[in-house]
């Protein structure tokens, strides 16, 4: 997914943002963090004056408590084994404890970030805009079939013509609405334009 978002979905998304235009990514079910902050390092090793213009990453779980650890933004090193190094270490402060090395989100990677205490079942979402990218990976595969063919429906309606689907390898479309989702790679699909 990381690939896929850093050579095919950003680049038309960062040349908008070039222009003044508004970036949107919204990753649904962040849990602590670590989603939101791999996107905001992919992003912000493509386009290093991302935190400077219009792009912001939603990143909303229903459980306030792990919404209050991934706004510290502090994580062992296994916990983003998967970042590259050199990401780790221009985005991250690094700390020595007692169990082992430990890193803090800095103030750049966190300013593109905003975190929210979201139920992707409640009746209405805040949110006024659409997103360019959604990423809701490993969530909705604890929903039953009608629940998750309505949130796919619901993301349908909040994404932006084109936009991107990143969903967990072991959950699949469906619902009324999966027709509108053209798949493009392994669980990754875009909405074919409105």
């Amino acid at each position: 997914h990381f690939q896929h978002l850093l050579k095919v979905s950003l680049p038309p998304l960062i040349e908008r943002a070039k222009a003044g235009r508004r970036v949107r990514i919204w990753s649904a079910g962040c849990s602590a963090g670590q989603e939101p902050y791999s996107i905001a390092a992919v992003l912000l090793s493509a386009y290093p004056e991302a935190a400077n213009r219009n792009i912001k990453i939603l990143a909303s779980d229903i459980d306030s408590n792990v919404i209050a650890k991934a706004k510290i933004g502090m994580y062992e090193d296994a916990e983003i084994r998967n970042l590259p190094q050199r990401l780790k270490e221009k985005l991250f402060e690094k700390f020595d404890s007692p169990s082992g090395d430990v890193f803090i989100a800095k103030p750049e990677i966190k300013s593109i970030i905003a975190f929210r205490e979201l139920n992707l079942n409640a009746k209405v979402w805040p949110m006024k805009g659409t997103f360019d990218i959604i990423f809701c990976r490993n969530t909705v595969i604890y929903f039953d079939l009608e629940t998750q063919g309505k949130v796919w429906s619901r993301f349908k309606n909040q994404m932006s013509p084109n936009g991107y689907l990143y969903i967990g390898h072991s959950e699949r479309l469906s619902g009324k609405d999966a027709q509108h989702f053209k798949k493009i790679a392994t669980t990754t699909y875009q909405l074919e334009g409105q």
